[in-house]
């Protein structure tokens, strides 16, 4: 590479270098502004935009079921417990006749949920039989 680019590539790395140390100079001195909503915000990958999770509409949904409201049926009876993992439960609408599913995890006093759909057919209400008649499996989860 001859002298006047390197001269070049040196004086553009350093501007760059110079930017950076500004920006981010600039953003601790700067001072944050508190964000209105709950404690959790979500952040947009797409648009770079902010939110707290309480105006996003899983943040909505998880908020209703915390109160012990089903969204789909606007029963007050509960919710039945299933498989977790991670910091989210599944849970399903305490209504045989509903039977919605949703994905939730509550967290820092919020709560997130996601639609699932309908109760899959191994999940047995009370009352519900769980075997056939001769004992036989009768859902469709692997034996």
């Amino acid at each position: 590479m001859d002298d006047g680019l390197k001269i070049a590539a040196m004086f553009l790395t350093t501007i760059a270098v110079a930017v950076f140390v500004v920006n981010v100079w600039d953003a601790l001195r700067k001072p944050k502004k508190k964000k209105k909503g709950g404690h959790v915000s979500v952040h947009s990958l797409v648009d770079g935009t902010e939110k707290p999770l309480s105006e996003t509409p899983q943040g909505k949904l998880g908020a209703k079921i915390a109160k012990g409201v089903c969204p789909d049926c606007g029963g007050k009876g509960g919710f039945y417990e299933g498989p977790s993992g991670g910091m989210s439960t599944n849970i399903y609408c305490m209504n045989p006749k509903c039977r919605a599913f949703f994905n939730f995890t509550p967290m820092f006093g919020e709560a997130h949920a996601e639609r699932m759909g309908k109760a899959p057919s191994w999940f047995k209400y009370p009352g519900e039989e769980k075997n056939g008649p001769s004992g036989t499996q009768t859902d469709d989860r692997p034996n």
